[in-house]
């Protein structure tokens, strides 16, 4: 994190650097100790919050990783997202390299989410038709295959408008 700077200044209550904080969204002020303070869009400061939040949104999906940069968590996020998954505490949705990007409060922490042989041997058992028997299932289901092929494609001519040829 970057150097962090406290810096003195006597702000007249009245006045307009004063007002212009304390209207300001991202900044709270403790009128008790006359200090101000960022406010981030997540007040999270520990795994403990972080893990309770999750807890209480299960209704609203996953909670971006990138957006809890912004939070005072944001220098040990990835220690403490890490240690949440292998305590199987938050599931997570990550990336080709593995790193979180969306989290999830874990419901079951300490149930095995393994799959069934049953399922898996029926999985396996499915065979996926070629291009041309899709289309034609689909066809004969009411769907609508999602590319048109090259050839069954109508090609609409557009008129160009003429241009306007100068006269010198």
């Amino acid at each position: 994190m970057d150097e962090i700077r406290m810096h003195i200044h006597d702000f007249q209550v009245e006045g307009p650097e004063f007002q212009q904080l304390t209207n300001n969204a991202k900044v709270i002020y403790n009128s008790k100790t006359h200090t101000f303070a960022y406010k981030p869009e997540f007040d999270i400061q520990t795994s403990a919050e972080l893990l309770e939040y999750l807890r209480q949104m299960p209704d609203q999906g996953g909670l971006e990783v990138k957006k809890l940069n912004d939070s005072y968590l944001a220098d040990k996020l990835t220690k403490v997202v890490s240690e949440l998954r292998e305590s199987k505490q938050v599931l997570a949705i990550t990336d080709k390299d593995n790193r979180a990007r969306y989290l999830f409060y874990n419901n079951w922490p300490n149930e095995d989410n393994a799959i069934d042989q049953e399922m898996k041997t029926s999985w396996m058992r499915m065979q996926v038709p070629d291009e041309n028997e899709l289309a034609e299932e689909m066809k004969r289901a009411g769907l609508k295959p999602t590319q048109i092929e090259k050839g069954e494609e109508e090609k609409v001519e557009v008129k160009k408008p003429k241009r306007a040829q100068r006269k010198t």
